[in-house]
């Protein structure tokens, strides 16, 4: 499945790269977390096959094992839970971006940074990324020497899993502060993170009961078919949606060509037909279908709202405040 999706998105990849709702799920993280995803559920398994059939009675090789997949979890927990935050996070940044120009003009030196904008620094995807290779250094310095000091124990088993545990607490702290704000929904990108947290913690809740089982094999084969079978869900789960978006733009795109094509078409003919007076009337008639275009979208609640979106991912938001600043210093003068 997840081969399938890769070659029709590799095919269709020019227009990926290009897509809104591709860069703001963020390329480097979209792509890490999908790539990791594809790697526990397509050559982990065989990984762990292989160690079983070469080195069954080696204790090294499977605490060497163990360590390496808790390494492994927890880094693509702390990527999924870094993708829910920066959506937290930059979401709040811009609202207050948005309103901070007339603001500070109102208040003056009486105007006081916000919390979002006192750390932007938590918005820096190589500052979190930075600080979740800390904590990875920190896991391999503590838990794996502890794996093989104490051969496996029960107790390593619930050490080493209290940080999957505490990452999942922290995404479903962020996902519920994602609801308490309706308007946070970038191309659906709410409810895709949603989705993959109940997936991941449905995992890790079947997971856990496992630590039970004595037979150290068994545990890890276990273990392994739950995490390999959420990744595989998870990874066709967001491949599906992105895929279905860019077929989706991909046919609106040809249907707005083959409609412009036609309208092209019968404005030639209803010029060649009127010359003159027809094309002055009809040059004139687009310039205030123009017009009534932008006025209908500025007026519309919704419309400003989708407008100042885009412009937000454009870097041009400073045209629209012009715009609300003109439209305000007017009303205020009439």
């Amino acid at each position: 499945f997840q081969c399938v999706y890769l070659c029709k998105l590799f095919t269709r990849r020019e227009r990926v790269l290009q897509h809104q709702y591709f860069i703001i799920r963020g390329k480097a993280l979209f792509i890490t977390h999908c790539t990791i995803n594809l790697y526990w559920s397509s050559l982990h398994p065989l990984i762990v096959c292989a160690v079983y059939l070469f080195c069954p009675h080696t204790m090294s090789s499977l605490i060497t094992l163990y360590c390496y997949c808790l390494l492994l979890t927890d880094f693509l927990a702390l990527i999924y839970c870094t993708r829910c935050w920066l959506l937290y996070f930059m979401f709040h940044y811009y609202a207050l971006q948005f309103t901070k120009i007339w603001t500070n003009k109102l208040l003056g030196d009486h105007y006081n940074l916000s919390w979002f904008e006192r750390h932007k620094m938590l918005g820096n995807n190589a500052f979190l990324l930075l600080i979740g290779a800390a904590f990875m250094l920190l896991l391999c310095a503590v838990i794996v020497p502890f794996a093989y000091m104490s051969q496996l124990s029960t107790v390593w088993q619930c050490i080493a899993a209290i940080p999957v545990i505490l990452v999942n607490i922290l995404t479903l702290v962020i996902v519920l502060k994602l609801y308490g704000t309706p308007s946070v929904d970038n191309y659906h990108m709410r409810h895709e993170l949603t989705t993959i947290t109940i997936i991941v913690c449905l995992a890790t809740a079947m997971t856990l009961p496992l630590l039970a089982v004595t037979e150290q094999w068994l545990r890890l084969c276990l273990i392994n078919i739950f995490v390999s079978l959420a990744c595989l869900i998870i990874n066709v789960y967001q491949l599906s949606n992105l895929l279905q978006v860019i077929q989706r733009t991909q046919s609106t795109t040809t249907a707005a060509v083959q409609l412009n094509l036609g309208q092209r078409i019968s404005r030639n003919i209803s010029l060649s037909m009127s010359r003159n007076n027809a094309h002055h009337h009809s040059s004139q008639l687009e310039r205030e279908m123009e017009q009534l275009k932008l006025i209908d979208i500025l007026y519309d609640p919704a419309g400003i709202n989708e407008f100042a979106r885009f412009l937000l991912g454009e870097f041009n938001i400073n045209h629209l405040l012009f715009l609300i600043e003109v439209s305000q210093f007017r009303s205020h003068i009439v």
